[in-house]
């Protein structure tokens, strides 16, 4: 081959050659550094190791450490953080872990070693005989007390499934409201499914509060006025009657409250007045 004709294959092939070779050499580079990270815990997240940054207010810290390591135990092996494989199967089984878990709003490596996880948890509401606590939505979340302000009210019926639904999603409708009603002297105890398919509410004074129907039966609730309107005709009955003193049950699901007074109590002898 002349001179010239071997320059010009080298101006010709030399460069894409050199390319391809650079390639090769980079991508094992790459693979070398891959299987060193695979070996290396800075690209490993150990669900076993788990800590609890923030918890609701209501949740009590014991009952987030012990969540927190429940749910690290069901994730089983440890993830690698190089790709969003590992990750992304965790996010499943997180939803399947508990009925404490609603849905995972953010899952994301942290370098090194670390993955930050933000859940939405749901809230117990209700509780039923032997200290079965439920969520808005009717989910059985566990056993045992929970010191929660405010408790969880207290079911009174047979059981069945659609009437605890209408009295958790009740429930759950009043919860916002309850601490500024205890501020009034209102505290809520029981809740229980009356006539009509509509929600009742007992005091810890044992005045009767008539809710209504839950939002989850929409084909009927629009007959009653909305929730924020029945905490609004409970808080004018508080204006009128300040404790609900003397009041035995407050209707709230009409266009305007209803109030009906206690009898009172009858002196010895059955009259009043006596005699």
């Amino acid at each position: 081959m002349a001179a010239s004709d071997e320059a010009g294959y080298i101006d010709r092939w030399g460069t894409p050659l050199l390319s391809g070779l650079v390639f090769l050499m980079v991508a094992g580079l790459l693979f070398v550094a891959r299987d060193a990270a695979r070996a290396s815990p800075r690209f490993w997240v150990d669900p076993a190791q788990v800590a609890v940054l923030e918890r609701p207010e209501w949740m009590p810290p014991d009952l987030a450490v012990q969540l927190a390591v429940e749910l690290g135990i069901s994730l089983g092996e440890p993830a690698l953080l190089l790709g969003d494989q590992d990750l992304s199967r965790w996010r499943g089984d997180l939803l399947d872990a508990s009925d404490w878990v609603e849905s995972v709003e953010r899952l994301e490596s942290q370098f090194p070693g670390r993955a930050a996880v933000r859940l939405q948890l749901r809230r117990p509401v209700l509780e039923l005989a032997g200290q079965l606590l439920l969520s808005a939505g009717g989910h059985t979340l566990g056993r045992g007390y929970i010191e929660t302000e405010p408790r969880p009210l207290r079911f009174e019926g047979v059981g069945d499934p659609q009437e605890v639904r209408e009295c958790a999603a009740s429930a759950a409708d009043i919860l916002p409201y309850r601490p500024e009603l205890e501020e009034l002297g209102v505290v809520l105890e029981k809740v229980s499914l009356g006539s009509g398919g509509r929600v009742r509410f007992v005091t810890t004074t044992g005045v009767e509060i008539e809710w209504g129907r839950s939002s989850t039966r929409s084909e009927f609730s629009v007959v009653d006025v909305p929730p924020s309107a029945r905490v609004r005709h409970l808080q004018a009955a508080l204006e009128r009657r300040p404790g609900l003193h003397g009041v035995s049950r407050v209707i709230l699901w009409k266009d305007q409250p209803e109030i009906q007074l206690a009898s009172p109590a009858l002196p010895v002898g059955g009259r009043p007045g006596g005699g």
